[in-house]
């Protein structure tokens, strides 16, 4: 599972940028048959900072919708909380927040912010159940006939890693009346990639994350990057997919720390 965190934090890349203002990532959600394109985003991570006291930096910009021209950056640090900014466009201003709950909803999604960001290793207790094959497709949004998407154009689902031999394990969460009590996660033998994260409450399935990770590194097997996170609340009956065209994501590219500062986040336009 550290090996699993060290892939969903990127950190096999010095640096890397997910979409470009003209070709952003987008999320979709879908609540009984409605679909909304939520945000677009464009998210630029470093991980070679240049304080040792900083573990990683994230930054995310939001170019078109209804929250168009914020930017939130994270900031991941080795003996302290996540700082966490935000640049408001309409007050120019940056405020600083504490770190969000694990359990608050990322973007009004079935995601969380313990998905996404802040969920690490020693949160859960691992046990690996078996060796396997995954032996399934990954899931993707179903798009009724005649839905209007607007620009987003989703992707199709996996059914390349079918035959991949993945680690099943049971991860057991540390939190206390959590919302989930374990999740069956399945992962890549070589790369350590996370396909399917299954969440159980009283022995129900209520939540499953699937990731489409796609290799851009043959000598790095753990170089992998994501086309999409599908997320499905079996409680609710709320979808959710984040994607991104991999032609529009660079890696270990040449950056400037300051990238990554409030100081730029104030330079961001409306």
């Amino acid at each position: 599972m550290q090996q699993v965190y060290f892939v969903n934090r990127h950190f096999a890349f010095k640096n890397l940028q997910i979409g470009s203002k003209s070709h952003p990532a987008r999320m979709v959600l879908k609540n009984k048959d409605k679909y909304r394109t939520s945000n677009t985003m464009v998210r630029s991570l470093n991980n070679v900072p240049s304080q040792a006291n900083i573990e990683y930096q994230d930054k995310v910009y939001f170019p078109t919708g209804l929250v168009r021209g914020l930017a939130v950056l994270v900031i991941g640090y080795r003996d302290r909380p996540v700082g966490y900014s935000i640049w408001l466009p309409q007050m120019q201003k940056v405020r600083r927040f504490s770190e969000p709950a694990h359990d608050d909803r990322w973007g009004g999604s079935p995601f969380t912010y313990g998905d996404v960001y802040f969920r690490k290793p020693k949160h859960e207790s691992h046990e690996l159940l078996t060796t396997e094959k995954f032996g399934d497709c990954l899931d993707m949004m179903a798009v009724s006939p005649g839905a209007n998407l607007g620009r987003a154009k989703l992707p199709g689902k996996n059914c390349d890693v079918r035959d991949q031999e993945v680690f099943r394990l049971k991860s057991t969460t540390h939190f206390k009346d959590w919302w989930y009590d374990y999740r069956l996660v399945s992962v890549d033998k070589d790369s350590f990639a996370d396909y399917r994260s299954d969440y159980y409450k009283d022995g129900k399935l209520v939540k499953r994350i699937d990731k489409d990770w796609q290799a851009v590194d043959e000598s790095a097997p753990r170089a992998v990057m994501w086309q999409y996170w599908y997320v499905h609340d079996y409680l609710n009956g709320q979808d959710a997919v984040v994607y991104v065209n991999l032609e529009h994501v660079q890696w270990n590219q040449k950056v400037k720390s300051s990238d990554w500062t409030e100081r730029a986040l104030r330079k961001i336009k409306r």
